[in-house]
């Protein structure tokens, strides 16, 4: 992949219009599960960044400058900060791990307006120990498990996966 000419094809129009095209193109839950694919795309020290990698570009959003900037610009800056990031927590990204980041902001500012996110894939069960209205599935370094994404809730079980 190059950036230098992903970054040419951008040029010419705003980086708002991306953002509107991807809005028309595709429902949230479409937005949401591309997140999450291309989370997944990413190397496996880079993965937890993401969140923090969103809450790191929101304050743009508040910009009239930014919406409308060329998009070739806002993807070379995107990608820039995307390298520093990256490489803060000592990954040395390559020009796929730089689009993907791109691609996760794209998607994110697409869909601000989400009004339930969660990091861990909700599972439809209720908490057998709270009674929160939903289970969260989380992958560990031990294996998978089930628990209740209520932090006061301590509710966890292990996730039996189907082979």
């Amino acid at each position: 992949m190059d950036l230098e000419t992903f970054q040419k094809q951008f040029r010419g129009r705003r980086f708002g219009e991306l953002i509107l095209h991807h809005r028309r193109e595709n429902d949230l839950q479409t937005a949401i599960a591309a997140i999450h694919a291309v989370t997944e795309e990413l190397p496996p020290p880079a993965r937890p960044l993401v969140v923090s990698w969103i809450d790191e570009m929101n304050p743009n959003a508040q910009f009239d400058h930014f919406w409308q900037q060329d998009c070739g610009e806002a993807f070379a800056a995107i990608t820039t900060a995307a390298a520093a990031k990256l490489r803060s927590a000592g990954v040395q990204p390559s020009a796929d791990d730089l689009f993907n980041m791109f691609q996760i902001i794209v998607l994110n500012f697409a869909y601000p307006d989400c009004d339930f996110v969660a990091w861990n894939k909700p599972i439809a069960e209720k908490c057998p120990n709270c009674g929160g209205a939903y289970l969260v599935e989380k992958w560990l370094k031990a294996g998978p498990i089930v628990q209740c994404p209520n932090a006061d809730c301590k509710f966890k079980r292990e996730l039996v996966v189907a082979t």
